[in-house]
């Protein structure tokens, strides 16, 4: 994905994974739906630091405020960011092509955004069947690993 966007593809990556691999590899344009362990913020001034920054300088507290900092993740219970909800919609309404990776499309939010993609093209590379198979252009079940 990373190497599509350095060849000046106009894309976005929408992920519902906290891991920030995406980043690490080296994709810009990203919507992460339920945040990123690659960084962090303070629960009372919502100062942020990078996740490279806290590790390295042992960091439990904010060097602002001195209240607790946390990974900026999205716990079970809290809500999901709706800018980045919003941000997320609107690249799907205006895509040509949508490809879903390693997704069952039932979680929801999110299966549901798959609704709200009007495009020529929708692909889905999952191992098992999802609610959207019947109306994809490619479908491909199998590990998504191998198919990349």
């Amino acid at each position: 994905i990373a190497q599509l966007e350095n060849q000046q593809k106009s894309l976005g990556v929408i992920t519902q994974n906290i891991d920030g691999l995406h980043e690490d590899a080296g994709s810009h344009n990203i919507d992460e739906l339920h945040g990123t362990l690659n960084r962090f913020y303070c629960i009372n001034c919502y100062e942020e630091y990078s996740k490279s920054y806290v590790m390295t300088h042992h960091l439990k507290y904010c060097e602002k405020c001195g209240n607790v900092i946390r990974p900026d993740i999205v716990l079970y219970g809290e809500m999901l960011n709706q800018k980045t909800v919003f941000k997320a919609l609107d690249k799907i309404q205006h895509a040509d092509t949508l490809i879903v990776l390693g997704s069952s499309l039932v979680v929801q939010p999110a299966a549901g955004f798959v609704s709200e993609f009007k495009g020529d093209n929708l692909v889905i590379i999952n191992r098992d069947a999802t609610p959207y198979d019947h109306t994809a252009s490619l479908v491909i079940h199998d590990d998504m690993t191998s198919v990349i």
